[in-house]
């Protein structure tokens, strides 16, 4: 496998954070309405997102790929969170994992040297889980400081009045905090958040 190329980011990396978390949540009304192809794509690349967000602020870099497989197997060297087995095997196996799927569904025929994967799992989108996606949304919110002025955007949706979020589809706001909280045991309304502004 060649050595990854490095680009030097310009923005801080809660400012990747925050554009994670808006697509986050959006991913997550996609699977429980249904959407799991959508929920498949989409959540790969919130991942990257997260993934490039961390090694931002661990290292002030970020990985010139969208290979989420090479990403991860990046950030393991910073942390021991991410040789958790029972995480990386979605990320570094030898098959059906986040990487590729998102090169399967991505396309209507598989690319070059990406055999696309079967079975029921493809439907789904890797198992139709998002137990993965908010594994790493956890985790990094709660390790990337969150500047001073910086929103956080998933704590406007939950324990304010939501304006961000109102500005797109207000009707659907109470729906929207919902299929985001269901079945998430990170978040809750009547929990704090982890990640604390800091100067």
């Amino acid at each position: 496998m060649s050595s990854l190329r490095w680009s030097t980011a310009k923005r801080h990396a809660y400012s990747w954070v925050q554009q994670a978390d808006q697509l986050y949540v959006a991913t997550r009304f996609l699977y429980w309405k249904g959407f799991w192809m959508e929920f498949a794509l989409f959540g790969a690349h919130v991942m990257e997102l997260y993934l490039k967000a961390y090694l931002i602020y661990k290292t002030g870099k970020y990985p010139l790929t969208h290979e989420i497989d090479r990403i991860y197997e990046a950030c393991i060297e910073y942390d021991d969170f991410f040789k958790d087995e029972s995480l990386s095997k979605h990320f570094l196996s030898t098959e059906k994992t986040w990487a590729s799927y998102s090169h399967a569904l991505r396309y209507p025929e598989s690319l070059p040297h990406q055999p696309k994967p079967g079975g029921i799992g493809l439907i789904f989108g890797v198992g139709g889980t998002h137990q993965t996606l908010d594994c790493i949304a956890h985790f990094v919110r709660g390790t990337v400081p969150r500047p001073a002025g910086h929103v956080d955007v998933i704590d406007e949706l939950i324990n304010s009045d939501g304006r961000r979020w109102m500005m797109y589809s207000p009707e659907n706001l109470p729906e929207i905090r919902e299929l985001f909280l269901r079945d998430n045991p990170y978040f809750s309304s009547s929990l704090p958040f982890d990640n604390q502004s800091t100067k």
